[in-house]
C-alpha cells in the first residue's frame, strides 16, 4: 500500500483526503472532460442520424413524387390529344403531387444550403485578407441566417397548423378526386417540421465548430 509522508513526519494513508495530489486531481478532471466529449460526440452522432435518415426520406418522397408526377402528366397528354378522353383527375393530382415536390424538397434545399440568397455580404466576407477572422465572419453570417430561416418556420409552423386543424375538422374535399384536404395541405407542416429541424442541426453543428459534411 503506497503512502505519502508529510513534512512533519505524520503518514498520510490513500484514504485521507490530504493524500490527494493537485496531479491526480488534474487526471481526475481530465477524465470527467473525456466523458463529456464522449457524451457530446454521441448525441452529434445521434443528431447526424437522424438529420441522414430524414434526408433518405426526403429523398424518396421527392423522388415517388417525381416519377409519379411524370406518368400522370404522360397519361394527361395521351388522354387528351390522342384519346380525346377528359382527364381532371389527372391535372387535379398532378397539382397536389407538386405541392408535395415543393415542400419536401425546400426542407431538403435547407440541408443542402440550396436556397436563393443574397449573397453580397458574403461575398465581401470572402475577400478579407485575415483567414481568422474571414471564417468568424463567415460562420457568424451562416448562422444569423440560419436563425432568421428557423424563426420563420416555427412561427410560420405555428399558424399553419392552426389553420390546418381547421380544415381537418370540416368535411371540405378536392373537387374532383374526392380527396380530403388536410391530406393535400399536409406536405407544408411536414417540410416545416423537417426545415426546423435541419436549421436547428446546423446551428448546433456550428456552435461546436464542425465543420459540414455536404
Amino acid at each position: 500500500m503506497r503512502m505519502k509522508k508529510t513534512g512533519g513526519g505524520r503518514i498520510v494513508r490513500p484514504w485521507s483526503p490530504s493524500f490527494r495530489t493537485p496531479a491526480g486531481h488534474g487526471r481526475q478532471t481530465d477524465l470527467e472532460g473525456i466523458t463529456i466529449m464522449k457524451s457530446n460526440q454521441k448525441f452529434f452522432a445521434a443528431l447526424t442520424g437522424t438529420n441522414d435518415l430524414m434526408k433518405r426520406a426526403e429523398t424518396f418522397l421527392m423522388a415517388s413524387c417525381t416519377l409519379t408526377l411524370v406518368a400522370v402528366i404522360f397519361i394527361e397528354v395521351v388522354c387528351r390529344y390522342v384519346l380525346f378522353i377528359s382527364t381532371a383527375w389527372a391535372e387535379e393530382l398532378s397539382r397536389y403531387l407538386f405541392i408535395w415536390l415543393t415542400y419536401i424538397g425546400s426542407a431538403y434545399a435547407i440541408d443542402e444550403g440550396g436556397h436563393i440568397e443574397i449573397d453580397v455580404c458574403k461575398q465581401v466576407l470572402e475577400k478579407l485578407q485575415n483567414k481568422k477572422f474571414r471564417e468568424k465572419a463567415l460562420s457568424a453570417l451562416e448562422v444569423a441566417a440560419l436563425l432568421t430561416t428557423c424563426a420563420f418556420l416555427i412561427v410560420f409552423g405555428k399558424i399553419f397548423w392552426a389553420y390546418m386543424m381547421k380544415i381537418w375538422t370540416t368535411t371540405q374535399t378536392s373537387p374532383t378526386m374526392r380527396i380530403p384536404m388536410g391530406y393535400v395541405y399536409l406536405p407544408v407542416f411536414i417540410g416545416t417540421v423537417m426545415g426546423i429541424y435541419h436549421c436547428l442541426y446546423h446551428l448546433y453543428r456550428h456552435a461546436r465548430k464542425i465543420p459540414a459534411a455536404r
